[in-house]
């Protein structure tokens, strides 16, 4: 079995802003503890839940796993873990998320599994690495739900894209997940949720 993990895709200066104000929080739950005794319980909720926050951004994580069997989408998220093998999910499409980011979701006996594949925004962009987008090129390719062609021609796009170390601003998926004019924009635009549909 090979795995791929996903790549988180919330850029460094999300992970500063998220760590700062942690930090933040903490500080002022320790002032308000340290300058007003009778405010501890109020405190301690603020860093309660900060940690919960905190062990939510922790414990997310996808991967996709390669057999010779199978091809699984996982998504491990606070409290529970879900796995679609691809091949077999009965939904398998790319969604606009807003915020210029677009994911890839599969919907199987296991229950709902999604991993954002791009993000072009003002505050982060990036892309995952080919290593990741070809396991689930191949499981789109042998995927055949309602839209699966569709979902497997756009990741074919991308893939050429980030092997050609193409800008994230022009990248397929980029244009899909801003509802760009070209005909991916158009595609994207289809639907309220910017789900490809079945071409």
């Amino acid at each position: 079995m090979t795995r791929h993990d996903f790549r988180p895709m919330g850029g460094l200066s999300g992970y500063l802003w998220v760590i700062g104000t942690g930090i933040a929080g903490l500080a002022v739950s320790v002032y308000g503890i340290a300058t007003d005794p009778g405010s501890w319980p109020y405190a301690l909720f603020g860093i309660a839940l900060i940690a919960f926050f905190a062990f939510l951004i922790v414990r997310s994580k996808q991967w996709v796993e390669v057999t010779d069997e199978d091809i699984v989408l996982v998504q491990r998220r606070a409290f529970k873990t879900v796995r679609v093998g691809l091949p077999r999910a009965r939904e398998l499409y790319l969604r606009a998320n807003g915020g210029g980011s677009a994911q890839l979701v599969a919907k199987g006996e296991g229950g709902k599994a999604f991993a954002t594949l791009l993000i072009a925004s003002l505050y982060a962009q990036g892309y995952q690495r080919a290593e990741v987008l070809v396991p689930l090129l191949q499981g789109a390719e042998r995927n055949r739900s309602k839209g699966a062609g569709a979902t497997a021609e756009l990741l074919r796009r991308q893939l050429e894209h980030v092997r050609a170390a193409g800008p994230v601003a022009s990248a397929p998926l980029a244009e899909f997940a801003t509802g760009g004019t070209g005909a991916i924009g158009a595609i994207g635009a289809a639907g309220a949720t910017g789900i490809i549909p079945d071409l």
